[in-house]
């Protein structure tokens, strides 16, 4: 699946099905480059943060991690 970043077209939240869960592995694209943000995410669940998309809210169903989680994306 994937999302374009609503304040830059040129940038792609991306997530990739597991063999082992049913859940996502999380990156995103931008430049020509993936950069991997975490695995374990529930399908669905992950978005850009506003005002400016340096971060990303996403749920993480791994049982040892489980819960809401905010990554800061470097730019």
């Amino acid at each position: 699946s994937f999302e374009f970043d609503p304040r830059d077209p040129g940038r792609l939240l991306l997530g990739w099905q597991r063999k082992d869960l049913v859940a996502l592995d999380l990156g995103v694209w931008e430049q020509g480059r993936l950069t991997r943000v975490d695995e374990g995410v529930l399908p669905g669940s992950a978005r850009f943060l506003a005002p400016d998309s340096r971060r990303i809210a996403y749920v993480v169903v791994v049982p040892e991690r489980q819960g809401v989680h905010v990554a800061e994306l470097a730019r």
